[in-house]
């Protein structure tokens, strides 16, 4: 009677706790895949993110120095500019002066 019920009750008693154990260990592996699922989603969005950023920057990196380049080659152009006016000036001062050179008499 009561001792062979009681003995089924602690058998009971313990598959129930090897079940619930073994739920516990399964929810918790399920819990940890999924954690990892979303850390690689995240690492991806990120990473994506990244290096949409990253070639973004190297962009706008590349239109500046093109336009750097640009203006620098404008410079020297009216620098050049500027040389050869002033040279060129210079020149025709020497030759006015060459033509104004007293006559000489001896």
């Amino acid at each position: 009677g009561a001792a062979s019920s009681n003995g089924i009750n602690e058998k009971l008693e313990e598959v129930f706790r090897r079940e619930i154990a073994a739920v516990a260990m399964a929810l918790a592996q399920q819990h940890r895949e999924m954690a990892e699922q979303q850390i690689d989603q995240v690492r991806e969005v990120v990473g994506e993110r990244v290096q949409g950023e990253l070639r973004q920057t190297a962009e706008q990196l590349q239109s500046k120095v093109e336009s750097f380049e640009g203006n620098l080659d404008k410079s020297m152009g009216r620098f050049e500019l500027g040389v050869d006016k002033i040279l060129s000036a210079a020149g025709g001062a020497e030759n006015k002066e060459s033509r104004r050179k007293p006559v000489e008499r001896g």
